[in-house]
């Protein structure tokens, strides 16, 4: 339970609601690979994970896209590993973050199969059978690559929408609860926006002034 000293009058609370977008681009990152696998491997059957080797041998390509997939699998529950741990910490829960951050590792998955798997290793094109592979390469790159990175970066927003409260006339106020001595009394607070960086924890203005972060608001001082 971390106490907010004020000698004075005036005591500054920030609430850090800074979201970690990792989560995010873990999943998204795991359901292209997914989303790739099944569409152009599976259902399509434009190519296979390895169709540049051995492309003949038919088991030998099921194999791989099972080991594949496999892969997929342990990338998508570390993300819902993540996603797990982060369950209790406000600042993490967004919706809308989440899925700009999805939509980012999903583009990501398909930029660096690009880059890593058609032109670098070459171990498949989108079409192998066409006599053009490039103009799938990219077409594909772009509609499944780059818009959907782009798209989630659109939404991702600020990294950090922490609120300042400003509180006076207090001898002691508890962050956590938010409390002086079981009761607020009759301060008077207001809650102020504040950018990212401009206030940091511990952080002092002057003697009668302190900061200190705390996960939520106190209870009454939302200005609801």
């Amino acid at each position: 339970m971390n106490q907010v000293s004020n000698p004075g009058r005036m005591v500054a609370i920030t609430v850090s609601r800074r979201y970690h977008p990792w989560p995010g681009y873990v999943l998204g990152f795991a359901l292209g690979g997914f989303f790739d696998g099944i569409l152009l491997h599976q259902i399509l059957q434009r190519h296979h994970l390895l169709s540049a080797i051995n492309g003949d041998d038919i088991r030998f390509q099921v194999a791989a896209d099972g080991y594949f997939h496999a892969l997929m699998y342990v990338i998508a529950v570390v993300g819902l590993w993540m996603l797990w741990t982060a369950r209790h910490d406000p600042g993490r829960r967004s919706g809308r973050r989440l899925g700009a951050g999805i939509l980012i590792g999903f583009g990501i998955w398909h930029i660096v199969d690009a880059v890593l798997s058609h032109w670098t290793l070459g171990l498949h094109r989108i079409r192998m059978d066409s006599g053009t592979p490039l103009f799938w390469d990219l077409l594909w790159l772009g509609l499944f690559g780059v818009v959907p990175t782009v798209l989630g970066w659109s939404l991702n927003g600020p990294r950090d929408d922490g609120r300042q409260i400003v509180c006076s006339s207090g001898p002691n106020i508890d962050s956590s609860s938010g409390s002086r001595g079981g009761s607020f009394g009759n301060l008077a607070c207001e809650r102020k926006r504040i950018h990212h960086g401009a206030v940091r924890p511990g952080y002092r203005a002057g003697p009668n002034f302190q900061v200190a972060r705390i996960g939520r608001c106190p209870a009454g001082l939302d200005g609801r």
